[in-house]
């Protein structure tokens, strides 16, 4: 098994994509057609045969209503893709030149002028094959046929020996009944369907296609490898991959960077491969840090091949230099599981990251731009991109470079025991190899985890069968998870950490203790509990937590038609609803347990936010309050892959719910909470800072009128990264009863920043909350708005809407599809203090009258 895991590695080396000296897109415009049929269609690449339909109006939109059920179809069906073309001439002056295929959504035969060229089997591998022997100046034709993945994995899943069932493959919805083939393939598993997700089995070149010409040598890859780092002496080893085709005996390479002196290592190429290691030292470098740590700073670095003085190829890339290791270290507790940062603790703040869309090739850069954008916005400094979806665009891991995310990396693996043996295993190492390269120079690389929820299916799901194969499917797993990937990871990007399982689990069986590694808390969705119990847990970090809300009303208009009717039971909800009605009935007992009932379905919407938004800033600030035995809380999820009523901070538009506006509040910097432990009101100050902190903390206790019953101001020293209780107050001691009264925070640090926060000190349905009388103006300015809002008395929950004008649309009022189609107050769904007035902006094209006629103002009415 080890011979067979290196040669497939080395096999793999040199699939990749490189700097070449020419390069000619195949992207573009195409045509399609049905293998058993006749009419070609315009195709678009990237893209996706049911992209391509719904441009050709074949098929309707599926996220619309019911549309998804009149695809089923698709999946069936073989596709061809054709494309005609002339040689760029620069490209024929080239010794050689490659076909490079960036993505082939699944099973795929190409062909080149008519003769078969490549067979693909994998979704996450990148293809290059050489082609310059069947090239022609014109006229030539470009053909990729797809097989159905249906067809080419039922026979498979039809002579295994068990059927292991996983967890979210909606096979029924696919017309397969009990046949969940998923497993069988090497392709995104969400598109299968999952509980936030629908069930569209997508083919096509989802990524580029181009032809790359070069001659005498060409750079396959450049790992700049971190050895050692320090904030004194950074030392670098970078290895190039150069492939020559012929003996080069007078070679050097040229190592550059922005303010470096450029490294030249004179050296000799033979004809094939050949690896090249050059020692890079950097005195004090500028070291990459989380955004709210320091500057994520990117170096731009150079590397040149040359046969005496002419350059034969280069590649440039940007480069952050920084140390990151997750340390698991045994202590009077369990085991540790932090991440430490150029050798510091961090504690990660952040979300699960899910696929945008089902049909991938649609998400372009403003959409990443979006969604990291309100990543970073939102205060967090970690993204857990799931194993049921893909290895990301490298946009997307570029734009997390920048911003100063982390990424917490699943292999794509997810809720399932898959068949890892013969073909498969060597796809799958295949695959782990490609994407372990490709990624690895990203500073945003913190961690690579095996899968996600696997063991836990395994061992806590009920799914084994008692018989002799069970034995097999647990070799195979192990070997997967504890051995093979490892493998990859330790040989392609030494030192970087792995984790076998999330949430964490031991080769030789389950064990999800919260106090020895990464843990995923669901019971308070699962059980119909208060919300207070994510007080009451503790866990060494937070890799998956959640609660459930309905889509907004403005996102609900676009896939809901009037016809259909909108009510929380309604089919159209339901079709958009795959945590089925367990999951809606979770909803409205959280509403009746802890908020009011709701008087209408879009009273149950916001009532549903509202509530989702409360009960995971309670959940961040039991977390980060664990401090130092907790040091990380990722919530679930921060986005979605289509309209859906999700566990997601902001919808398929990029529509932020209020559980993004109060992440923003609950990840800043420094955190002052509250909390009642056993009858207690205790107040917490959290900092991250790596300094110490000191300023005034000043606690008010206040009733809902405005008046203040005891406000006192206490000095502050707290050591870096520390969390400590401040003040605390007996209950006996509370001027009123509990539900009357709420307790405000106000802490303002040595430099004059102030950081605030509140807390009622009983459930908004216990709490008598008087009615508010809210008054706001509006105020043009260019490009938008301000809306000042005040209360006479405390109001919870203050949401502005524009109605039909939230969202950016066609000429016809229909939503354009993305997730950067929403426009978002810069503040939404707050709660007022008795007499304060708020200032909120949005960008609008609206005229002031249309904007003021469409304006509606709310907040939490009780029943």
């Amino acid at each position: 098994m080890k011979h067979l895991l290196l040669t497939c590695l080395a096999a793999l080396y040199f699939v990749g994509a490189a700097a070449s000296p020419a390069v000619q897109s195949l992207d573009g415009h195409w045509e399609m057609r049905q293998v058993r049929g006749f009419n070609f269609y315009p195709a678009t690449v990237p893209g996706t045969v049911h992209t391509d339909l719904l441009a050709a109006g074949v098929i309707e939109d599926p996220y619309v209503g019911f549309g998804e059920r009149a695809v089923q179809w698709v999946d069936k069906e073989d596709w061809l893709y054709r494309r005609f073309f002339d040689v760029d001439a620069s490209l024929l002056e080239c010794s050689h030149v490659d076909l490079c295929l960036d993505g082939l959504d699944t099973y795929a035969d190409v062909s080149l002028n008519g003769v078969k060229v490549l067979s693909a089997d994998n979704m996450f591998r990148r293809w290059r094959v050489g082609v310059e022997g069947l090239l022609k100046p014109s006229g030539n034709v470009l053909e990729v046929l797809f097989h159905s993945p249906v067809k080419v994995d039922m026979p498979k899943w039809e002579a295994y020996p068990e059927h292991y069932d996983p967890g979210n493959d909606q096979s029924f919805n696919g017309g397969l009944l009990d046949r969940k083939i998923s497993i069988f393939a090497r392709k995104a598993g969400y598109h299968y369907g999952w509980d936030w997700g629908p069930r569209i089995v997508t083919s096509g070149i989802w990524r580029p296609v181009r032809l790359e010409g070069w001659s005498a040598a060409r750079i396959e890859d450049v790992y700049y490898r971190q050895k050692s780092v320090s904030a004194k002496k950074a030392q670098l080893e970078v290895q190039l991959d150069i492939l020559s085709d012929a003996e080069i005996a007078a070679a050097s390479v040229i190592i550059s960077a922005d303010g470096l002196k450029p490294q030249q290592l004179k050296t000799s190429l033979k004809r094939g491969s050949n690896r090249i290691s050059v020692p890079v030292t950097i005195a004090r470098p500028r070291l990459w840090w989380t955004r709210e740590l320091g500057e994520p700073y990117l170096y731009n670095f150079t590397a040149r091949v040359l046969d005496g003085g002419s350059v034969l190829d280069s590649r440039t890339d940007r480069v952050g230099i920084r140390s990151i290791e997750l340390e698991r270290s045994s202590d009077a507790q369990g085991c540790s599981f932090r991440f430490l940062l150029n050798g510091v603790p961090v504690f990660m703040k952040g979300a699960n990251y899910i696929p945008n869309d089902i049909f991938l090739p649609r998400v372009g850069r403003s959409e990443y731009e979006r969604v990291v954008g309100d990543a970073a916005e939102a205060g967090m400094n970690m993204l857990r991109v799931w194993g049921g979806g893909v290895y990301e665009d490298d946009c997307f891991y570029s734009l997390c470079d920048e911003a100063g995310v982390l990424i917490w990396q699943d292999f794509m693996f997810s809720c399932s025991i898959y068949p890892y043996e013969g073909e498969f295993r060597r796809s799958v190492i295949a695959e782990a190899a490609d994407n372990v390269r490709r990624l690895r120079n990203h500073p945003c690389i913190a961690l690579w985890c095996g899968n996600n929820e696997c063991s836990e299916m395994w061992y806590g799901w009920g799914v084994q069968t008692g018989r002799p194969f069970d034995e097999v499917a647990v070799a195979q797993y192990r070997h997967q998870y504890y051995h093979d990937l490892p493998a990859v990871v330790d040989s392609l990007c030494p030192g970087v950490s792995y984790t076998p399982t999330s949430p964490w689990s031991p080769e030789d069986g389950r064990n999800m203790d919260p106090l020895k590694a990464d843990f995923h808390y669901w019971t308070p969705w699962a059980q119909r509990i208060p919300s207070t119990t994510f007080e009451e847990h503790h866990s060494r970090f937070y890799s998956e937590y959640g609660f459930q809300s309905f889509a907004g009303i403005e996102t609900l208009a676009q896939f809901a038609p009037d016809s259909c009717g909108l009510d929380a039971g309604s089919e159209v909800i339901m079709f958009h609803q795959r945590g089925g009605s367990v999951a809606n009935q979770r909803i409205m007992n959280k509403l009746a347990d802890e908020y009011t009932t709701p008087s209408s379905f879009s009273e149950s919407i916001y009532l549903s936010q509202i509530a989702q938004g409360d009960i995971i800033r309670r959940a961040i600030e039991s977390h980060r309050r664990d401090k130092p035995l907790c040091w990380g809380s990722l919530v679930w999820q921060i986005n979605d892959c289509w309209p859906v009523a999700s566990w997601s901070s902001r919808d398929w538009y990029g529509t932020w719910k209020p559980l993004h506006y109060y992440m923003r509040e609950a990840f800043r910097d420094v955190l002052p909470s509250a909390v009642v432990k056993d009858g207690r009101l205790e107040v917490w100050l959290v900092s991250d800072r790596l300094q110490k902190l000191s300023g005034t903390l000043t606690v008010k206790l206040e009733d809902f009128q405005g008046t203040v019953y005891r406000s006192e101001s206490i000095k502050v020293r707290l050591a870096p990264n520390g969390s400590e209780c401040i003040w605390s107050l007996a209950p006996e001691a509370l001027p009123k009863a509990a539900t009357d009264l709420f307790v405000l925070m106000e802490f303002v640090d040595s430099q004059g920043k102030v950081y605030r926060n509140h807390l009622l000190l009983s459930s908004v349905k216990e709490a008598r909350l008087p009615a508010a009388s809210l008054r706001w103006s509006v105020k043009e300015r260019p490009g938008g708005f301000d809306v000042s809002v005040v209360s006479d008395v405390f109001a919870k929950g203050v949401f502005l809407n524009v109605s039909g004008g939230m969202l950016a649309s066609d000429s016809s009022g229909k939503a354009l599809p993305g997730t950067c189609t929403a426009r978002n107050f810069s503040d939404n769904y707050f709660d007022l203090l008795p007499g304060e007035s708020r200032t909120v902006s949005l960008d609008s094209p609206l005229s002031a009258a249309e904007f003021s006629r469409a304006l509606r103002v709310r907040c939490v009415v009780k029943n």
